[in-house]
């Protein structure tokens, strides 16, 4: 009993000295601040306001899909792997311009869209009202990709060199500032205030991030010169990135679209909105985790063994927690409703919530775990076809739930979708490991057979 209590301590202490308790904690009060602002900005607007923002937000999702194409994600792997500060310097430099300019074109291409969608009376609105509303709010919110862009980039960066340290304080600042800042503005402006307020908390991150950037001494010396085979490699790691995690990540998109079009009623749709907030929270956790681990599940990229080793104690670890959160959030979901949530307290809005509890927790244990270690592996194959098959059914079953049983319908789609995405996900990785395996087995013989055959 000593020895292994001995073991664990060791453990936590490499852990506090790599970093993984300023990852972790920043997290751990994201979730808390987080936890707090979704709790109190329902109260502050009306339903029928809170309600609104759905439209602008998810169209506003669909831009940040291929926000940089993906190119901010790529730091976390070219950062990571090699030791010359000065190439990753240079690899993050040129990922910055070229995001910004990719973010400009999709703005701009975005805008058209949405208004020829407009035009041809495919978007629909409650009223005539509402939709002007809905496009000035879309309109003002329109730079966040960007401002979202440069935020994660600079908190990749930092994980990809290790600076664990960095990327804490960095997440606690965003955090805090992102999730007060609109709730204060939104008192006293209501809806507009969401506006200036998620501005100047990104504005407040994003000067704190640089900074600490200018003050890291793995950022003070001379970017390198990248080749163009350099330049080329992650922007194609980074658009295979953004395509493997986009079908993942447009579910909910999908789903709230759907939801959109079958109810116009903006009351209703803040109902939806106030099933889901909570209940996502769960793949924070995840991400926190993944975060931390992701640069050493990619300097082990060729070593299955290893993967599969530490993917089942992350399965394991993950699932042991979602199995107290789950069951825990679905008895105090009433219990949440009733004290905080008084305007939205239903019996759809509590089923809702509950199946969205079961959903999330599901993609925060497996289906987010996994495509995230197969993102550092580099296998980008399955994720993309996968996924996108994944997608198209859960939009099409989607589709079909909403249009017979509404808000309920939606929220069983999805935990369909997380949870056939989750065994696929992990049966292949299990696959991918014993090739990997296989491989190495195969090499090692062969060097072997050289050895023997020199005189």
């Amino acid at each position: 009993m000593t020895a292994r209590l001995q073991k664990v301590l060791n453990y936590a202490k490499q852990g506090i000295r790599r970093g993984f308790l300023h990852v972790f904690m920043g997290s751990t009060l994201i979730n808390v601040v987080s936890a707090i602002a979704a709790l109190l900005l329902p109260n502050v607007l009306v339903p029928a306001q809170f309600g609104l923002l759905n439209v602008p937000d998810t169209f506003i999702g669909y831009v940040m899909l291929f926000n940089g194409l993906g190119i901010a994600g790529a730091f976390l792997r070219y950062c990571a792997v090699g030791d010359d500060p000065r190439e990753k310097k240079a690899y993050f430099l040129f990922g910055l311009r070229f995001g910004l300019v990719s973010d400009a074109v999709l703005i701009a291409a975005g805008g058209v869209l949405f208004f020829a969608l407009y035009r041809a009376g495919i978007y629909r609105g409650a009223s005539q009202q509402e939709t002007k509303l809905e496009f000035e709010l879309l309109g003002a919110l329109a730079l966040t990709p960007v401002a979202k862009f440069l935020l994660d980039s600079l908190t990749n960066y930092f994980r990809g060199v290790q600076a664990n340290k960095q990327y804490g304080r960095l997440s606690v600042v965003y955090t805090v500032a992102f999730a007060l800042l609109p709730l204060g503005f939104a008192f006293f402006l209501r809806i507009w205030g969401i506006v200036p307020g998620r501005y100047l908390g990104y504005l407040a991150a994003l000067a704190v991030g640089f900074c600490m950037l200018r003050a890291l001494p793995a950022f003070r010396c001379r970017a390198a010169v990248l080749r163009r085979e350099d330049k080329i490699g992650i922007v194609k790691y980074g658009v295979n990135q953004m395509f493997a995690s986009l079908f993942s990540q447009i579910m909910p998109l999908v789903e709230m679209t759907i939801v959109n079009w079958f109810v116009l009623d903006n009351v209703r749709r803040g109902e939806f909105r106030i099933s889901t907030l909570l209940p996502s929270m769960l793949q924070v956790l995840t991400l926190s985790v993944i975060v931390f681990v992701f640069p050493y599940f990619a300097k082990h990229y060729a070593d299955g063994a290893w993967v599969w080793q530490k993917s089942r104690k992350l399965y394991l670890a993950l699932a042991a927690g979602m199995a107290v959160l789950i069951p825990l959030g679905m008895l105090l979901t009433p219990w949440l409703l009733r004290i905080f949530y008084p305007g939205y307290d239903s019996p759809e809005t509590i089923r809702v919530m509950c199946v969205f509890w079961a959903a999330y927790g599901v993609n925060a244990a497996f289906k987010a775990t996994t495509g995230n270690i197969l993102a550092a592996l580099g296998e980008v194959k399955f994720n993309l076809v996968v996924t996108f098959f994944a997608s198209v059914a859960q939009g099409v079953f989607c589709y079909l739930l909403v249009s017979r049983f509404a808000l309920d319908g939606a929220a069983w789609g999805l935990l369909i979708a997380y949870s056939a995405y989750s065994l696929a996900g992990m049966v292949y990785l299990r696959y991918y490991c014993k090739k990997l395996i296989r491989a190495q087995a195969a090499f090692a013989h062969e060097s072997d057979g050289e050895e023997s055959d020199e005189p």
